[in-house]
C-alpha cells in the first residue's frame, strides 16, 4: 500500500497490513449488521405498541421498551433518558460516567 499526502510519501506492505484491513472490514459489517438487528427491533417494537389487544396493553407496553432498549444497546447508545408524567428512566455507561464525571486529572510522567 502506498501513501501519498502532499510532500509526504510512505508505503507499507505484507501481512500485517493485509490483516488490519480484513479487521476494518469485518468491523465494518458488524456494524451495518448491528444497525439492521436496530432497525428490526423498533419496527418489532412499534407493531407490537400499535396491534397490542386492549386487555394486554401494560405487557405491551413493557415488551415495546424493553425492544427499544435493545435496539439501542444493538447501535451502541451509552447514554438514554426519558421522562413520561410520574416515571424518569436514566441510564448511562460506566465508561462514560467515569470519564464525564472526572476532570482533567495532571499527568504522571510517562515511562
Amino acid at each position: 500500500m502506498d501513501i501519498k499526502d502532499g510532500e509526504f510519501q510512505g508505503g507499507a506492505s505484507g501481512a500485517g497490513v493485509n490483516i488490519l484491513g480484513q479487521v476494518m472490514i469485518e468491523r465494518e459489517k458488524t456494524k451495518r449488521l448491528l444497525i439492521g438487528a436496530s432497525c428490526v427491533f423498533l419496527v418489532i417494537a412499534a407493531l407490537v405498541l400499535v396491534f397490542a389487544p386492549a386487555e394486554k396493553q401494560q405487557l405491551s407496553y413493557m415488551l415495546g421498551a424493553a425492544l427499544l432498549l435493545m435496539a439501542l444497546g444493538a447501535i451502541g447508545a451509552t447514554r438514554f433518558q426519558i421522562k413520561v408524567p410520574g416515571i424518569t428512566i436514566e441510564t448511562q455507561s460506566a465508561a462514560t460516567s467515569a470519564t464525564a464525571e472526572t476532570p482533567n486529572q495532571p499527568r504522571g510522567p510517562a515511562a
